[in-house]
């Protein structure tokens, strides 16, 4: 039987994922390098490097505060209000999504010792700061789980070398991964934390996270 645990899921903020693959990014080469599943035609993350924002290219306009957890948006009703604004009269079809990260106590005191460490936002461990709405809303569909340490995604952005035998790893988590490139078992979630904290020392350590789909949105070009 598999051991149990108590991590229970905090929700750190939300953003507008675009559901068209750079292809100058996921080229074949990246995906063998970087993807356990390197068929699939996006890779879910939370790391906004790989799975971008549809707000990238209107960086300069947004707000001057979005949240603790950049680039997440701590309000969704604020992401909401600037999606249907004259900021993106163009933008891709994307997904409206909403991060959790999953904690116990000993997480917790993890993310307390890192958290004045950092360098910059994008080296940032999970803050744990209230959001508008609080909680994970009923009508929200779960969609996985990332595994990243704070930014940089384990799944999707700590390339695989030879030492790590990249065909052995992907005989062993690919059958883990969903559709969407994210662990569904929060047991498998935590082992492969423990893999990468081991085998990418120099961002360790890493978090589970959740991805919620708020909704599905069509996008418009102008």
């Amino acid at each position: 039987m598999r051991a149990q645990n108590s991590l229970t899921p905090v929700l750190i903020g939300f953003d507008a994922r675009s559901m068209i693959a750079p292809e100058a990014l996921w080229n074949q080469e990246r995906r063998e390098t970087y993807l356990l599943r390197p068929e699939l035609p996006i890779p879910m993350s939370l790391d906004d490097w790989g799975w971008p924002s549809v707000l990238d290219d209107v960086w300069e306009k947004m707000p001057g505060w979005l949240g603790h957890n950049m680039p997440l948006w701590e309000e969704l009703d604020q992401l909401q209000t600037v999606l249907s604004s004259e900021v993106c009269d163009s933008v891709d079809p994307y997904w409206l999504v909403a991060f959790t990260v999953m904690v116990d106590a000993k997480s917790i005191d993890r993310i307390r010792e890192t958290e004045y460490k950092s360098v910059g936002d994008n080296e940032a461990p999970p803050r744990l700061f209230p959001t508008k709405p609080p909680d994970i809303q009923h009508g929200w569909t779960f969609l996985g789980y990332d595994v990243a340490d704070g930014s940089i995604s384990g799944l999707s952005n700590c390339g695989y070398t030879e030492e790590d035998d990249p065909p052995k790893l992907r005989r062993e988590w690919g059958p883990k991964l969903n559709g969407y490139g994210l662990l569904m078992d929060l047991q498998d979630a935590v082992e492969f934390t423990a893999f990468t904290d081991e085998r990418v020392k120099e961002h360790a350590p890493f978090f589970i996270y959740g991805i919620w789909l708020i909704e599905k949105v069509e996008g418009m070009r102008g």
